[in-house]
């Protein structure tokens, strides 16, 4: 039996990172050499469709190459600040493209889903959507600045957005409320829409085909449609209490 000592094992793994190395750094080189390959930033772009990240040769800094991302290289992005991280343009979820309506009058036609309303366990996944990505703008109440909402002061102090309270609706002169919509002729679709994209500047904007100025996220980017219909469900079980 031959026992090989430690020192022998790490000199062996030293000699095999150290040709590791030597080949990413062959590589880097044949890239760089064909002028798709920047070794300050490590971007690679390949044909204009293919961009990614390699190892950069920084000037500055205490590493001479940054063959692992670190801290101190990272971006740092306040509370929801972008830049935000979307799906690629044109992309499919699996369930299929959902569809897009062009006029106002067709999203408030629109209702929660039968499926949807009827589902016990909507309520619960709506709630832990709530607070993953609303909670913070809109407080846990869902009445933003009539209410706890986190981000408030840093809104006001930087756009001088103000978080729509999602509770209150104005009732009809008898005390009750229309069925699928508030008495200020809210409809489920509306909501819904809002959601979609950004708030009603946002949706307004959708609208024109323009990019929008909204400070609300488009979470039609971001959420599925049952999602979004469950919140718009969730919405409506406040607004009821």
């Amino acid at each position: 039996m031959v026992i090989k000592s430690k020192g022998v094992r790490q000199n062996r793994a030293y000699g095999l990172a150290a040709r590791i190395a030597l080949m990413l750094v062959a590589g880097l080189l044949v890239l760089a050499s064909l002028g798709c390959y920047n070794i300050r930033t490590g971007r690679v772009d390949v044909g204009g469709s293919i961009n990614f990240k390699l190892p950069a040769f920084n000037q500055t800094g205490p590493h001479a190459v940054d063959i692992f991302t670190e801290m101190h290289f990272q971006p740092s992005y306040r509370t929801q600040e972008g830049p935000r991280i979307l799906p690629p343009p044109d992309s499919v979820p699996i369930t299929g493209r959902e569809i897009e309506y062009k006029s106002t009058e067709e999203y408030q036609a629109l209702e929660i889903p039968s499926a949807i309303a009827s589902d016990s366990g909507a309520l619960s996944r709506a709630r832990e959507t709530y607070d993953t990505n609303c909670l913070v703008c809109h407080g846990s109440n869902l009445r933003g600045e009539d209410g706890d909402a986190r981000i408030l002061p840093y809104l006001a102090t930087a756009t001088g957005a103000k978080p729509r309270n999602l509770v209150n609706v104005k009732m009809s002169s008898d005390g009750e409320q229309i069925i699928g919509a508030a008495s200020d002729g809210t409809t489920d679709g509306d909501i819904y829409a809002w959601i979609a994209y950004g708030g009603q500047a946002g949706f307004a904007s959708a609208l024109r085909d323009r990019p929008t100025t909204s400070w609300m996220p488009q979470f039609i980017n971001l959420l599925s449609e049952e999602e979004r219909w469950e919140l718009v469900m969730l919405i409506r079980a406040e607004q009821a209490r």
